[in-house]
């Protein structure tokens, strides 16, 4: 990855996976890129997070996909979305320890990827890989609890839905059957800010 390039055709935004799983492997145990954020800033680019894939730990799952969504796995998710909010948004925790660091922070978060997709919203603590049950509406009540924890850290926050996949093998998955099923959880529309499409 070249940023002084992208610096220098000036690239101001750069779209990043933010693990769960990497982040926190063990419970309480956190691994922040803070290194790429701060080459990133360096370079003049802020990074737009997508926040995905929980650890095993919390889905008792290794499916990269284990959505988080019940119980346990999803108070400890809200706990990481909030953490990762505060270390990155504006004023928050890695930039006021890393002065010396041009301030770039996140102001955008995208909630996981491609939820039309078996492999991406996977259902958890399943050694079969299987969709979430009712997808769609699955993800729209995530989206709803995920914005809360977001915008708990910073109210100035913009939320990106996942981008979909532009041809999942199921027909009923298509992005615009997967969008009108999602709207039809209550109020979803007020806890996102765009909605993004994968067209390859």
């Amino acid at each position: 990855l070249d940023l002084q390039q992208m610096h220098d055709i000036k690239v101001k935004t750069m779209r990043l996976n933010l693990l769960w799983r990497t982040v926190e492997p063990q419970k309480g145990v956190y691994h922040w890129p803070d290194a790429r954020v701060a080459a990133l800033a360096r370079n003049g680019i802020s990074p737009f997070f997508t926040l995905y894939s929980a650890p095993n730990w919390a889905v008792q799952s290794n499916y990269l996909g284990a959505a988080p969504l019940k119980g346990k796995a999803k108070r400890a998710w809200k706990k990481f979305v909030k953490k990762a909010v505060e270390r990155y948004k504006r004023g928050g925790e890695f930039w006021r320890t890393h002065p010396d660091v041009p301030k770039k922070p996140v102001k955008a978060w995208q909630i996981w990827n491609e939820p039309n997709l078996p492999k991406y919203f996977a259902k958890a603590g399943t050694s079969n890989l299987r969709q979430v049950p009712h997808a769609p509406k699955a993800y729209g009540k995530f989206v709803k609890t995920t914005d809360k924890a977001i915008h708990k850290a910073d109210k100035r926050a913009k939320v990106i839905l996942a981008g979909l996949s532009g041809n999942p093998k199921k027909k009923k998955m298509a992005p615009e059957k997967f969008l009108k099923k999602f709207f039809k959880v209550k109020k979803v529309e007020k806890h996102f800010d765009a909605a993004a499409l994968h067209p390859y």
